[in-house]
């Protein structure tokens, strides 16, 4: 933030003893410039005026610097005049670009968690049309915008041509940037829900826990004798980092014989610990009964 406050500070205007746009404002727009920029990481016009768009729809809801009853014109302009200044500016797009590859790939995984953990937990699940990839949509109307559901019907034709599971994995990995990782979890978990109905509807909930730091969340479903296990990352991506010594603590009763969702993979466990190397082959894992 101080990096890019020294870079751009020829785009901040001072009125007395107020910037405009605030440091907390500046602060709030690098975040949902990161937020939502595109996966190609290119800043055309278009992009520009949603960020536009959302930054002014914010800051009035925000009812700090301008408001909908009264709006501060001079704040404003001010403000979109910064956003256009820095989106224009090829030093603070390569910073950019440099800081979100740092960035991007637990951003994705973290995506990934979260959507498992919305299909899995108690409840049912909220799912919106069109969240089936990355969606790096701002809030209303930007989030409106119309779904392109003959992508969506393309891919799923693509992943079903590919035959086998293993075929089907590998090429949601190739397209991870793309969304595909998350188009394949969302298939996969959904046609689980559908052939372990019961198990979602009225499963108990069962929390676990691991020999790990507190980066990974783990728990079961389980229904008389059918079982489901989630094992996601939290605020690290523990993959890169398993040993042979890390595991899950299964709870009492529960199987010993399991199939990796996402991967395939019959997994036979012993002692109730289950390895982590299930996260692995990919970034968060769902396994049910065999």
């Amino acid at each position: 933030m101080q990096e890019w406050h020294t870079m751009n500070k020829d785009f901040i205007r001072e009125e007395g003893e107020q910037t405009l746009p605030t440091a907390n404002d500046q602060y709030f727009i690098y975040q949902s410039i990161l937020a939502g920029l595109p996966a190609d990481r290119h800043v055309d016009e278009a992009f520009i005026n949603r960020v536009c768009d959302f930054v002014i729809k914010a800051f009035r809801e925000a009812k700090v610097n301008t408001n909908w009853a009264d709006p501060n014109d001079s704040y404003e302009s001010a403000s979109l005049a910064f956003v256009r200044g820095i989106l224009s500016s090829p030093d603070f797009i390569n910073s950019l670009t440099s800081f979100y590859e740092q960035i991007a790939n637990l951003a994705m995984d973290h995506s990934l968690a979260q959507a498992l953990l919305k299909f899995t937990a108690p409840g049912v699940p909220d799912i919106y049309q069109g969240c089936e990839l990355w969606d790096l949509s701002f809030v209303d109307p930007d989030n409106r915008r119309d779904v392109d559901y003959t992508l969506r019907q393309q891919y799923l034709a693509d992943l079903e041509a590919q035959g086998s599971i293993h075929n089907q994995l590998s090429w949601a990995i190739a397209g991870r940037e793309n969304g595909l990782q998350k188009f394949y979890l969302t298939h996969k978990t959904l046609q689980v829900r559908k052939e372990h109905s019961a198990l979602f509807a009225d499963g108990d909930y069962v929390p676990l826990s691991t020999n790990r730091p507190a980066n990974v969340i783990a728990y079961a479903r389980c229904n008389r004798s059918e079982w489901a296990l989630v094992v996601a990352p939290l605020m690290a991506a523990p993959a890169n980092e398993i040993t042979d010594r890390d595991y899950v603590i299964l709870a009492d009763g529960a199987p010993s014989r399991w199939r990796n969702v996402f991967t395939g993979e019959l997994i036979n466990v012993s002692n109730a610990r289950l390895p982590l190397s299930v996260l692995q082959k990919f970034p968060v894992a769902l396994l049910v009964s065999v």
